[in-house]
């Protein structure tokens, strides 16, 4: 077995040479390749890690918007229903109010009839007097003296 020595020389400069080649031009561009694949995985994964937590963010952020617009919703509720309270008690008071005076001008308009209908049952009445006195007294007493019972009677009258 005889060991070529140029040979060998050779066959290692050129797998050398080859090597050297193979890793400048194919082997570099490969690692870099895969360098940038890695970047865009590692920062597509932190996009996506980053837009969890803005969206837990947003949820959260969401979550006390809701409860504070259902606080506000249920105070401007309790307000309204205060507010109606109030002017339910006014239009009651009111309306009392309305018909305390109704209820007056009735009752005044009905002393005034009733006053009126005394007036008018005492004038009738004293006429009646009048006229059963005038029968009675024409029997039994003179027309001086009737006269003057009749004026004094109607004095009392009025």
């Amino acid at each position: 077995m005889d060991i070529n020595l140029k040979a060998l020389l050779f066959q290692i400069v050129n797998f050398s040479v080859l090597t050297a080649l193979l890793t400048y031009f194919l082997y570099q561009p490969i690692l870099t390749i895969f360098k940038q694949r890695r970047k865009k995985i590692n920062d597509g994964l932190a996009a996506a890690e980053q837009n969890l937590k803005e969206k837990e963010a947003l949820e959260k952020k969401k979550k006390q918007i809701l409860t504070k617009a259902r606080k506000e919703a249920l105070a401007i509720l309790e307000e309204a229903k205060k507010e109606a309270a109030v002017q339910k008690a006014e239009l009651v008071k009111r309306a009392k109010l309305e018909a305390k005076e109704e209820a007056d001008k009735i009752l005044a308009k009905a002393r005034n009839e009733i006053k009126a209908q005394e007036k008018a049952f005492q004038d009738k009445l004293g006429e009646i007097i009048v006229k059963t006195t005038q029968k009675l007294l024409a029997e039994a007493l003179t027309p001086k003296q009737r006269e003057a019972i009749t004026k004094k009677m109607l004095a009392q009258l009025k």
